[in-house]
């Protein structure tokens, strides 16, 4: 990998801290303080990348082989100069790219430091180490390692590896010290401290910097905001620490330890930490309904990785004994109008036409299908006997409601959906960046040839994806675009409220439109509220819809279920979070 490259991706990403926020470098009696850019759709500065963090969930060092296995798809990039920021970088590129270039990893192996944990996160090993020859397989990550001083014996819990980027000749110092009480984590994250800090905090959390023999981060307070907090630096978790603090220049040192990238295992099993932050929401380049740009600031949840599967399904069926919209038959006096022999237990299932058809009326592919529901999504004779890992579709609001509600979770914001979908990357328009198919690879399960009648699916899917198919986004969440629309719990508006004027007016976690105008102004004698679908679906075609996209947005009836339209649920930390149902 080279140097350049490694510049490149920190440029090709946002950055996960504010843009008005500063680092104090001590030095000469006088703080200087140096702005993150924006660096979305501007001329970027030569970024000096200082340190990659892997994360994972085992770790081995033996034999002169390191192997990390459940590897976290994606890995934190910190760079010093000449601003301070972090940014993500699939795991998979690192490793393909370790050779390539003149100045690679290969000619010049990069020094790294490993920490490995002991299950009950009451022991940590260091061990120091030179990598050679990465491989991956699957989420097992392995290296030729030449061992400089340390061991991991014991560690048999989760590890971090720290990869020295710029070939300095002393490793970055672990972070990993001592296990501090349970307890302090949990107050962490939902914005509680002890001594010093107090409150909640609304600022940021800058990269960190090694002095001496310390790694210390810097704590940027908001204005006005009173005492400090520490967040989780991205995918980077921070489960127990300690610190002093200096006032004059808000540094703080940390102690850390459990840090992986997917989730605390045994916190919140199968979901992601989103940090939360300040983003550019919503687009003025695509759809009327997505405009306009506007900021937005949504605090910090945990998200589930993927789409809800038939399997999870199928367990929250067998435990309550749900039974969905779909598999109920309608009341004709909630339908005027409708004639009778529409009125029965189904669903919405595409059927694509044996030619073409005029795309104004989606009539021509959609069919109300009899018998059509979750366990049978292509109508009475077909099952999901083989889709366990693919997405639950055909349910309603409600439905997806009573399921999060039942896994004591809830359902996203149209904001915090949208925050997690851009994966970090403010203002591109995908999820992975600007151009659809990088390289001509497919990020996404999405329609390819002429809609509705022609599915070349060079994607690989016809229809549904299992929900891990296809790359994660760079916070780590698979299947945000594509694959099914996803219920949000926000009424639907037709557009977005204006951009705040000043920075301090700036909408904190917002939460859409009213309930009674969301209703289809196309059918005024019909008053079923809508809420918004977000991600596109394998449905959405360049010649039809184009809206697989995070800005991209749809209504949909909270009564209407369909053979594209699944969901995901969330979990805040706060203790203040509001329910969906509103």
């Amino acid at each position: 990998m080279t140097r350049s490259r490694i510049a490149g991706l920190l440029l090709a990403t946002a950055f996960a801290f504010a843009p008005q926020a500063a680092f104090a470098q001590s030095g000469a009696g006088q703080e200087q303080h140096v702005p993150l850019q924006k660096t979305i759709g501007q001329n970027k500065p030569q970024v000096v990348p200082s340190l990659f963090v892997m994360n994972s969930t085992g770790v081995s060092l033996q034999g002169g082989k390191l192997t990390l296995t459940g590897i976290a798809p994606s890995s934190i990039v910190f760079a010093d100069r000449p601003v301070r920021a972090a940014g993500h970088d699939l795991t998979s590129r690192i490793v393909e790219d370790w050779s390539k270039g003149s100045d690679n990893f290969a000619q010049d192996p990069p020094n790294a430091t490993v920490s490995g944990f002991s299950k009950d996160g009451g022991r940590v090993k260091d061990a120091v180490v030179v990598l050679k020859n990465p491989k991956l397989e699957g989420d097992r990550l392995t290296f030729d390692v030449d061992v400089l001083e340390g061991d991991l014996a014991g560690a048999d819990g989760a590890a971090s590896l720290f990869i020295d980027l710029i070939g300095r000749p002393l490793t970055p110092f672990s972070l990993a010290v001592r296990r501090a009480p349970h307890r302090l984590s949990r107050r962490l994250l939902r914005g509680r401290c002890r001594g010093r800090c107090s409150g909640r905090w609304s600022g940021r959390v800058l990269p960190p910097v090694r002095r001496g023999c310390r790694l210390w981060l810097r704590l940027s307070p908001a204005p006005a905001a009173s005492g400090m907090r520490l967040l989780p630096v991205s995918a980077l978790l921070l489960s127990a620490w300690q610190f002093q603090s200096s006032p004059e220049d808000a540094v703080t040192e940390l102690n850390v330890t459990e840090r992986i990238a997917d989730g605390r295992p045994g916190i919140h099993p199968g979901m992601v930490f989103i940090p939360g932050g300040t983003f550019r929401m919503g687009s003025d380049r695509h759809y009327p309904e997505e405009a306009p740009v506007h900021r937005v600031t949504v605090d910090s949840f945990w998200m589930d990785r993927t789409p809800v599967t038939n399997r999870q399904f199928k367990e929250f069926v067998k435990a309550t004994g749900r039974v969905t919209f779909a598999e109920i038959a309608p009341d004709p006096a909630n339908y005027p109008g409708s004639p009778p022999h529409m009125i029965y237990a189904g669903s919405l299932v595409f059927t694509p036409p044996d030619g073409p058809v005029d795309l104004r009326h989606f009539g021509e592919w959609w069919s109300l299908m009899k018998g059509a529901n979750w366990r049978r999504p292509y109508g009475p004779k077909s099952n999901i006997n083989a889709l366990d890992n693919h997405p639950v579709v055909h349910v309603t609001f409600g439905d997806a409601l009573a399921y999060a509600l039942w896994a004591g979770k809830d359902l996203p914001t149209e904001a915090e959906w949208e925050f997690a979908a851009r994966g970090g990357l403010d203002g591109a328009d995908y999820a992975w960046g600007d151009e659809f198919t990088p390289g001509g690879k497919h990020m996404a399960n999405t329609w390819q040839g002429e809609f509705p009648r022609q599915n070349l699916h060079e994607d690989g899917f016809e229809r549904t994806s299992p929900v891990t198919a296809f790359p994660p986004n760079g916070y780590g969440v698979h299947d945000m675009i594509g694959n099914v629309w996803e219920w949000t719990a926000d009424w639907y508006a037709p557009k977005h409220q204006p951009d705040a004027p000043k920075a301090c007016c700036i909408p904190e976690n917002p939460r859409g439109g009213r309930e009674d105008a969301s209703y289809d102004p196309s059918m005024p004698n019909i008053k079923i509220p809508r809420k918004v679908i977000k991600g596109g679906s394998h449905l959405c075609a360049p010649n039809y819809c184009r809206r697989y996209r995070p800005a991209a947005r749809h209504a949909e009836p909270v009564d209407t279920s369909t053979s594209h339209l699944g969901f995901r649920c969330i979990r805040r930390e706060a203790s203040d979070a509001s329910p969906s149902g509103g």
